[in-house]
């Protein structure tokens, strides 16, 4: 998607998760709708490229991980 559609996009079917890169992680509702279960979505800024994380909020939750070097003792 170019970086134009990117903007329009976001203001009305994606939400945001912000970041301090050019990388944003997004809840997208373009397949579904404003009314629709978002999937979760990685998108460069510059590359104007996005990834899909998940088909849903819980999914990408369940699918996250912890790497046992930056586990902090309890």
């Amino acid at each position: 998607m170019p970086p134009s559609d990117v903007s329009r996009a976001a203001e009305h079917e994606m939400c945001d998760i912000p970041t301090a890169a050019r990388f944003l992680g997004l809840l997208d509702y373009r397949e579904y709708g404003p009314g629709g279960e978002p999937s979760v979505a990685w998108f460069d800024t510059e590359l104007g490229q996005d990834l899909r994380l998940a088909r849903d909020f819980r999914a990408f939750v369940e699918g996250l991980t912890c790497d046992p070097g930056d586990e902090m003792p309890l």
